[in-house]
């Protein structure tokens, strides 16, 4: 991928044209055989083939490890302050999202698959 671009400048899967698997649509939309190599469950959006982790479930691509523990932020924030399951102390709140380590996430952050 060309950083000024974002188009990529071979294609990951030749069995597959470029134009057919939707890599430069990054709106919403059904699966179709056309793009089931690359499509996000998650996010029914088409992804870069390979990253940093991917998950085999819903097949988002977490670029980075750093894209992992945002997103492994973002989401205990939200449950973490759920009333129906037990609001932790503010404290320990951040504690944890301060402290966590990608080495201790193993799990996706969109359909809760292991790694």
């Amino acid at each position: 991928m060309t950083r000024a671009t974002g188009a990529l400048k071979h294609n990951p899967f030749p069995q597959i044209p470029l134009e057919g698997i939707g890599l430069m649509n990054q709106k919403p939309h059904e699966m179709t055989d056309a793009c089931a190599a690359v499509h996000c469950w998650a996010h029914d959006i088409d992804e870069a083939a390979t990253g940093w982790r991917v998950c085999f479930e819903c097949w988002h691509v977490y670029p980075n490890a750093r894209a992992l523990r945002r997103d492994y932020r973002r989401e205990f924030w939200k449950v973490s302050d759920d009333s129906r399951l037990g609001r932790m102390p503010l404290w320990a709140r951040i504690w944890q999202v301060l402290t966590v380590r990608t080495s201790g996430i193993d799990f996706c952050q969109h359909c809760l698959h292991s790694f």
